[in-house]
């Protein structure tokens, strides 16, 4: 329910504040991120039964995952006549993640659901790993992005996954 989805996403962006220490907006930012990926699952995988949200915070550390056993990025994408030719997990994965792309096509307004993840992890220490089909996208670092996505073939799964995980880097005091 509703309710249940909000309280669970007010309970992670406390421990994204206050466990994790990560600062200013950016635990609502991940937040955000996490709620629209639990959103996909409804709206994208045909398989919303299968789909779970989950989140761990400890001391510097705030990470989550989404993941269900739906039809995957490229079947979803492919739903829309401008990705109907799309034929590789990899290069669906690249194209959903691109801010604006929708399988609801250019026109909608949408698919700018992955936009929060990479604003949350400005200047942080990030880990993103994306999996669907026969491919798996990786962006590690400091401000992550699509820029820096190593794209690797690997066996093939049902569904789609997205784990993300950010530290928060010690500030450097007056002297160091």
């Amino acid at each position: 329910t509703d309710t249940l989805i909000t309280s669970f996403l007010m309970d992670a962006q406390r421990a994204a504040r206050d466990v994790a220490g990560l600062p200013g907006p950016t635990p609502g930012q991940l937040v955000a991120a996490m709620e629209e990926l639990e959103n996909n699952i409804h709206e994208h995988s045909e398989a919303p039964d299968t789909g779970i949200l989950a989140f761990r915070a400890t001391p510097g550390v705030f990470e989550f995952v989404a993941a269900d056993r739906g039809i995957g990025i490229l079947r979803s994408l492919q739903r829309c006549s401008i990705f109907a030719g799309l034929e590789d997990h990899g290069r669906a994965i690249q194209t959903a993640l691109s801010d604006g792309t929708s399988r609801f096509g250019s026109d909608t307004r949408r698919g700018h659901g992955f936009r929060p993840i990479f604003i949350g992890l400005a200047n942080l220490q990030g880990s993103l790993r994306f999996r669907s089909g026969d491919h798996a996208l990786l962006i590690d670092g400091t401000s992550p992005d699509l820029t820096t996505a190593q794209l690797a073939q690997k066996p093939v799964i049902d569904g789609f996954l997205a784990s993300i995980r950010c530290d928060v880097s010690p500030q450097p005091g007056p002297g160091d």
